[in-house]
């Protein structure tokens, strides 16, 4: 069965980009055999489809997706590289979260981010005090703890500036999708 990951989503179709470097698959909404359309995110992996060939080139059918909370994340990629892996990253968390996380339950960690983020020169050690906020936060509001988890691996792979600026943008596009997926 061919693998691969979810490259494009429109209004109720998508592309796969085939593992083995093969022409993108379409599939539709009515292809998804183990998800809805809607938990669907870009970058996700796709564990197996049929492929079939439709009037437009090869098709996708009985498509299965690994399930997003089962992905691992490579925090480390995400603080060297930024870019695309740290966008789809914190569309997963954001759209996670989003189901049980208030804003305000993080609020205090995200204004201490900004405020290492305002100073004249990098703090490691402003920034590492921020894991005994994460850590109070997840104690006392369970559903921070995907946040947590990801927040804190990050801080340990941050070591200068670039890095920095790539945790601040992960942890601001998680707020976005966030909020964009409903989360209030």
């Amino acid at each position: 069965m061919p693998t691969g990951k979810i490259k494009t989503l429109r209004n109720g179709f998508g592309f796969i980009q085939p593992a083995d470097g093969s022409k993108d698959v379409h599939f539709s909404r009515r292809a998804l055999k183990n998800v809805q359309f809607d938990e669907l995110v870009e970058g996700q992996r796709v564990t197996s489809y049929t492929i079939t060939q439709g009037d437009k080139g090869p098709t996708a059918s009985n498509v299965e997706v690994e399930a997003v909370a089962q992905q691992k994340i490579d925090i480390s990629e995400i603080i060297e590289n930024g870019g695309e892996p740290l966008v789809t990253t914190a569309e997963i968390l954001g759209r996670k979260l989003a189901k049980n996380l208030k804003t305000a339950q993080i609020r205090k960690v995200y204004g201490a981010v900004k405020k290492i983020q305002m100073s004249d020169e990098f703090n490691r050690n402003a920034l590492i005090m921020l894991k005994p906020k994460l850590a109070y936060a997840a104690a006392r509001k369970p559903e921070v703890e995907d946040l947590k988890d990801a927040l804190t691996e990050a801080i340990n792979e941050v070591d200068n500036d670039e890095k920095f600026k790539n945790f601040v943008d992960f942890f601001e596009a998680i707020l976005a999708y966030h909020r964009a997926f409903g989360g209030e």
